[in-house]
């Protein structure tokens, strides 16, 4: 009898664990890691509730801005082209319906910018003279140069007129 009682408990636990396993499957209840490929660059995101997490995409490279800004930017194309695929080709896939969701709320929702890069523009008369106000004031507090003082109130003057 004893036996019997086990083998009941254990085949009821196991129907119980193939509920609940089905159940966080298709309400995709727990945090999932993927990693895809795509043009050469390895995409990490996680998801959960058929959700892709934004801030999650391209942790992997977070310490180097150059390269999370081109992870983010492959992974933008990724969702887009994942979502125009799943839309053509009607799928069977178990959760088909949602994974197409998932992807196409990404590529509409997804912003891969995380800061503009581009080189510093030259700069104007003002800030040219601006800087040497600056320099020159900073070396005159220390000397007891005429010429240097001079020369300080010739660049801060023109600078003052010039930002009128």
């Amino acid at each position: 009898m004893l036996i019997e009682g086990l083998l009941i408990t254990s085949i009821l636990g196991s129907i119980q664990d193939l509920i609940v396993d089905q159940y966080t499957q298709s309400a995709d209840a727990v945090l999932k890691t993927e990693v895809v490929e795509h043009n050469g660059e390895k995409i990490v995101f996680t998801h959960q509730l058929w959700r892709i997490r934004d801030k999650s995409v391209c942790q992997q490279h977070l310490s180097n801005s150059l390269a999370y800004y081109q992870c983010r930017q492959q992974a933008a194309n990724y969702f887009m082209e994942a979502c125009q695929y799943l839309n053509s080709h009607y799928t069977e896939l178990n959760h088909g319906k949602q994974i197409k969701n998932m992807y196409c709320n990404a590529a509409t929702q997804f912003n891969p910018k995380v800061a503009q890069i581009s080189f510093a523009n030259e700069k104007s008369d003002a800030q040219k003279l601006k800087e040497e106000c600056n320099v020159l004031v900073a070396q005159a507090l220390n000397s007891k140069n005429r010429e240097l003082h001079q020369k300080r109130d010739e660049v801060c003057q023109q600078y003052r007129e010039l930002t009128k």
